[in-house]
């Protein structure tokens, strides 16, 4: 395996953060490269008597199964089943991280980060010497479906963005929720016509035509997948809409509290956002006061709630419940309600023994806020680890770098443009420039005694002579214009490799944040798999450049 670092892409606060400045670290309860810290945590978890380890590990094996059902994986000889058994072990661990589901597993970095996940349970399991367990949380009550929605893939030098279709914007349904989409089929069939025809890509072309009978939403569709693809190497799915994780004792208490505490919470919030800001940063994450973080299914929709004199109202309805409705609906109907973007971590780790989670930049900056808010509960953030971030360049697409000399990513991210043009100029065999040059010097030194002796003889006749030089300096340019486009059109080629590099490695944006995981596995195989889980143990602050 041949790879690079460079800086990390990340910006903002997470990259404060990654880089280790001290203001932005100061806003994290652990520092994720002190190796120490996650001792701290390890002792934080054992003197928590109240995870519930059996039934969610009972949970989590009965998902795993369906999931290997599902995919035809033998859910009797499956590492995601093993795993979610061990999670019951009363001295267990869980390296946590998740995503919103999307369509073909969306984006390279959803991959990177369960990849992450798992490599970094494998390390802390050695070092620790104790059960730590890879799970990936799917974010399957969010409500923003175009996100779930496409895959975007390079067809030729072409983005291609294959999609299926959105459901009305007005319903605030969430993902989990709604139906398979009808055109589901025709996606598959349409990513699968514009990847390479290779033994994998027919392994899994059966799997995802074969898949929408045997799962029944989007983000079901999407767990089974990854479970396909990582579940043999341990990773275990959690999806927060499985029956009985809500009515869990553990889930009615959390959201019991939430709602009994939903004025501190939005404290410790509102401390949280102004540390962000007094730091010069722009917070990821702000709420009204009033905003009770968690939400309500109300007919199908999953509404806000907010608090009022009253008690609680559901976010544009007319509904008003008091909180002692509230505290029986929780009891009775625990399925009704959902933890909103700020205290889904917290029922995460309510229900989880997390040592770690794994975060992309947008998280980063979330957690940024959250201190206060896990403090506000009496409960502590973990630590938070930067997932892999990398950028994956092909044979063909490294030869080229090599004859152009270019330097990834570095030269992509700052535009490629200074440097094409410059490869133009030394395939200039005319030297049109200078050739040109020449010839408006000549021009003008012929032409300029003839208008000064023009302009002595008549001032009028004079300045028509003048505007005459100037017309042929202006047909010398014309005529340069023109073999300057002539020579671009000579260089074509080397115009397509400088576009085709950029498409590969930064396609309108980073490449993991673009792209799909699925061309490069049908191309190179698993051993990519195995490539990224070494590349995500170690130096998770870099930006890796993986030759492959």
């Amino acid at each position: 395996m041949r790879f690079e670092k460079c800086d990390t892409l990340f910006s903002g606060i997470a990259k404060a953060y990654v880089e280790r400045e001290v203001e932005a670290a100061s806003l994290f309860s652990y520092d994720f490269h002190d190796e120490t810290s996650f001792g701290r945590r390890v002792d934080h978890l054992d003197g928590n008597k109240n995870i519930p380890r059996h039934p969610v590990s009972r949970l989590l094996v009965d998902f795993q199964k369906q999931l290997s059902q599902a995919v035809g994986l033998d859910p009797e000889k499956n590492a995601a089943v093993e795993n979610a058994l061990r999670l019951a072990e009363t001295n267990s661990l869980a390296m946590v991280t998740g995503q919103q589901a999307g369509l073909f597993t969306g984006p390279l970095y959803t991959v990177y980060k369960a990849i992450t996940c798992i490599a970094q349970a494998r390390y802390w399991e050695e070092r620790l010497n104790r059960p730590v367990i890879p799970i990936f949380w799917v974010a399957s009550e969010d409500h923003d479906f175009d996100e779930s929605s496409h895959v975007q893939i390079l067809q030729g030098e072409q983005l291609l963005r294959v999609a299926v279709t959105e459901l009305p914007e007005e319903a605030r349904q969430a993902v989990g929720h709604r139906p398979l989409p009808e055109d589901l089929l025709a996606a598959v069939d349409e990513f699968f016509a514009n990847v390479a025809d290779t033994t994998v890509k027919q392994e899994w072309q059966s799997l995802l035509r074969d898949l929408p009978a045997k799962v029944t939403s989007l983000n079901g569709y999407f767990a089974a997948v990854l479970h396909r693809l990582l579940g043999p190497y341990g990773l275990v799915m959690l999806d927060p809409l499985m029956p009985g994780l809500k009515a869990l004792t553990e889930s009615r208490d959390f959201f019991s509290c939430v709602m009994k505490k939903s004025v501190v919470l939005s404290e410790g919030l509102t401390k949280g956002v102004e540390r962000v800001r007094d730091l010069g940063y722009v917070p990821q994450v702000e709420k009204k006061v009033t905003d009770a973080h968690m939400f309500f299914y109300h007919a199908g929709e999953r509404l806000a709630m907010e608090r009022i004199s009253e008690g609680f109202s559901l976010r544009g309805k007319d509904d008003v419940f008091s909180p002692a409705e509230i505290f029986q609906q929780i009891q009775d109907n625990p399925e009704s309600f959902s933890p909103s973007v700020v205290t889904r971590p917290l029922w995460q780790d309510r229900l989880l023994p997390t040592l770690a989670y794994i975060a992309g930049p947008g998280e980063i900056a979330y957690f940024a806020s959250y201190k206060p808010v896990y403090e506000a509960i009496d409960m502590e953030m973990p630590p938070i680890i930067p997932r892999l971030s990398a950028t994956l360049v092909e044979g063909f697409i490294d030869r080229l770098l090599k004859k152009y000399d270019i330097i990834p990513i570095h030269d992509v991210r700052q535009g490629l443009e200074e440097r094409l043009n410059r490869i133009i100029a030394e395939q200039d065999e005319l030297g049109i420039n200078a050739l040109f040059a020449e010839l408006q010097a000549k021009v003008k030194l012929a032409y300029e005694p003839v208008v000064e002796k023009v302009g002595r003889w008549d001032g009028s006749i004079g300045k028509a002579a003048e505007e005459n030089l100037e017309r042929v300096l202006g047909q010398v340019q014309f005529l340069q214009n023109k073999v300057h486009q002539r020579h671009r059109q000579h260089c074509q080629e080397s115009r397509n490799h400088f576009d085709k590099v950029k498409k590969h490695l930064w396609p309108y944006g980073p490449q993991e944040r673009v792209l799909n995981i699925f061309p490069y596995l049908f191309k190179y195989d698993y051993g990519l798999i195995g490539q990224l889980m070494e590349l995500a143990i170690t130096d998770v602050e870099t930006h890796r450049i993986l030759y492959i």
